[in-house]
């Protein structure tokens, strides 16, 4: 809830595991990226870890029903 309003936010998972959740963000640069995990820290008062992609073979993929 209370990174809701953070546009550069594009899905926020909670996960089991050692993390508690996983935030999935889209910025132009390192700089801004910086500035949005100050953002985050301070608004959710949490410590982060970051995994930057560098490259997407495929996204949004269907769902295949099982069976």
């Amino acid at each position: 809830q209370r990174l809701a309003g953070m546009p550069e936010i594009e899905a926020c998972h909670s996960v089991a595991g050692v993390e508690s959740y996983i935030v999935k963000v889209r910025v132009q640069s390192p700089a801004a990226l910086e500035t949005l995990l100050g953002q985050i820290r301070g608004t959710a008062g949490m410590t982060t870890r970051t995994t930057v992609v560098l490259q997407t073979f495929y996204e949004h993929r269907p769902i295949v029903p099982a069976g």
